[in-house]
């Protein structure tokens, strides 16, 4: 019989691929969507319009054998919406889950370590330190599904992701490919991983036997800001000129985008998206998926860029390149 996963988050970057890996691993994905959402899913993904809140989500993963939980606020959000929607949300789901009596395995973020310098990399039980809002309600999000007695669950933790339908990324693509290369902090350093890598990743987590753990999932090669954009120069077939954004330069563009953001406005940095560029990176070690699941990220850098480059194009996220 097929077993079924119910899958949150679905109609996102990350939750997109992850529901396309299980299915094509066998699994029957049903998409848990809130019903103000009018995003698609995967093609052949079964979609169900659910608030995730716990009687909802029980009854429609009264029949899941599994339920990863992905859904969650990124991006320029209030304090208060981080929280709602990433910490309380995620108790919800714990309930249900343990209601249901199916494991759990819950997306969490590198922003919940917070900042390291490169050659002291955090392991996944090193002191949680976050720097801003995003990052504290993955922390506390983490603390309410331990807190749920009786559930059986895993936290994975990727690191920053890249791939077909990431939105992050996508400017620094625009960008590139008209030969402009923004470094806002050369010193910053990376672990830098390709979605199918993560997807893969989160399905390893999910389908094993190691409960009430946690797992970095990401590429063990370290970059610089500057490494990857001499990469994405390479893929566009451009010469590398780096630009240094100065600080003065960046602390104005983070005021003005903290206030259009309290106006509902989208901008690309506000001040807490500043105290990660200025940190020194986020980095951690990725011994333990790879001793404990076997998994290791194999997408090379310059390869997952490239794929990714063509996959814009493809899409009309950007014009076709011309060599």
């Amino acid at each position: 019989m097929t077993r079924t996963v119910a899958l949150t988050g679905a109609t996102g970057f990350i939750g997109w691929h992850v529901a396309r890996r299980f299915q094509q691993s066998g699994w029957r994905v049903r998409a848990l969507v809130r019903p103000q959402s009018g995003r698609p899913v995967p093609e052949g993904v079964e979609r169900i319009s659910a608030s995730l809140r716990e009687a909802e989500v029980i009854s429609a993963c009264k029949d899941a054998a599994l339920i990863v939980h992905l859904a969650g606020a990124v991006g320029h959000h209030s304090t208060d919406e981080f929280f709602r929607t990433n910490v309380d949300t995620a108790a919800e789901v714990a309930r249900a889950a343990r209601a249901l009596g199916v494991r759990l395995v819950h997306t969490s973020s590198l922003g919940a370590t917070g900042p390291h310098p490169p050659g002291n990399p955090p392991t996944e039980d090193s002191p949680l330190r976050p720097i801003n809002a995003y990052g504290e309600s993955k922390r506390r999000s983490e603390d309410v599904i331990r807190a749920v007695d009786g559930l059986e669950w895993a936290i994975v933790r990727p690191t920053l992701v890249y791939g077909p339908r990431d939105r992050l990324f996508y400017p620094l693509f625009r960008l590139s490919r008209r030969g402009l290369f923004p470094v806002p902090n050369s010193k910053a350093v990376y672990n830098v991983v390709h979605v199918d890598d993560v997807a893969r990743g989160i399905e390893m987590v999910a389908t094993s036997a190691l409960s009430s753990d946690v797992f970095f999932i990401g590429h063990p090669e370290q970059v610089t800001v500057v490494e990857l954009l001499a990469h994405l120069a390479a893929v566009f077939d451009r010469r590398f000129r780096p630009l240094t954004i100065p600080g003065v330069g960046l602390r104005a563009l983070a005021e003005v985008g903290s206030l259009l953001s309290s106006l509902g406005i989208p901008a690309p940095i506000d001040r807490d998206r500043l105290k990660e560029i200025r940190a020194d990176g986020f980095v951690c070690r990725t011994d333990k998926a790879r001793d404990r699941l076997g998994f290791v990220a194999t997408t090379e850098l310059r390869q997952g860029l490239a794929s990714t480059a063509e996959w814009y194009a493809r899409n009309g996220w950007l014009p076709p390149h011309q060599r």
